[in-house]
């Protein structure tokens, strides 16, 4: 049995576009093959609306800082104006405030907890 060489050439269609690789085993070779496709287009991944996560991330940190600092400014205004308060009065919803780091430490333990718990 006589063995020859053997070239496979992958070429990408994707509408206008087409490239193409042709990969030989052989010098010379004696059989060809062409296979045209979209599948041999290269792709990249796509995330939810088109970015990656972590930009989805940052998108999300800096929407919710700009939404508590306008908060937190036009309650201060109000309650300078509107109520005539001074001092920690200007803070709208204070106690809220005064209690969020603790809220959120409970809160982790609470999901820690959790976890050791439901590891063994």
């Amino acid at each position: 049995m006589l063995y020859g060489g053997v070239t496979v050439q992958v070429v990408c269609t994707s509408g206008r576009e087409t490239q193409g690789d042709t990969f030989s085993l052989e010098p010379k070779p004696e059989l060809s093959f062409k296979l045209i496709t979209t599948k041999a287009c290269p792709t990249q991944q796509r995330h939810l609306l088109g970015h990656n996560p972590p930009v989805l991330f940052i998108l999300l940190c800096v929407v919710v800082s700009i939404g508590t600092t306008g908060y937190l400014m036009c309650g201060v205004v109000y309650q300078y104006v509107g109520k005539g308060a001074s001092g920690t009065e200007l803070i709208p919803h204070v106690e809220f405030w005064r209690e969020t780091p603790f809220l959120f430490r409970d809160g982790f333990l609470f999901v820690f907890c959790c976890l050791k718990s439901y590891r063994g």
